[in-house]
């Protein structure tokens, strides 16, 4: 099943989802926080993050000093997809194969000869 990334119409939606991807592992209050977006809406957005496949939760963290429910946590799904990077020079072509997630899957270098 192919799913694309760029059918997330709303900005806040890829805000969060890039937030997700920076972090590797983080909350929604933390999402909240840095987005200025309400908890309420960010958790709406996580929700549908995970319906479309693209999020899971990874766990849960720790709570605060003051006690109370410890934070869901949440990352990029592995394996959703997969970003080619290509560099060609004048001796050398420079390959790399991400996950969307930030994993290297794929590092190379091939040497071109020398005229």
């Amino acid at each position: 099943m192919v799913k694309s990334l760029f059918n997330l119409t709303e900005n806040s939606h890829k805000q969060v989802l890039n937030l997700i991807r920076l972090y590797r592992e983080i909350s929604g209050a933390e999402l909240a926080r840095l987005t200025n977006l309400r908890p309420s809406t960010v958790l709406y957005i996580l929700r549908i993050l995970d319906e479309k496949g693209l999020i899971e939760i990874s766990g849960t963290g720790e709570s605060t000093t003051k006690g109370g429910k410890k934070p869901t946590l949440w990352k990029i799904k592995s394996n959703i997809g997969y970003v080619i990077g290509l560099e060609i020079l004048v001796h050398k072509i420079r390959m790399v194969l991400t996950g969307i997630e930030g994993a290297f899957w794929i590092k190379r270098n091939i040497y071109l000869p020398v005229n």
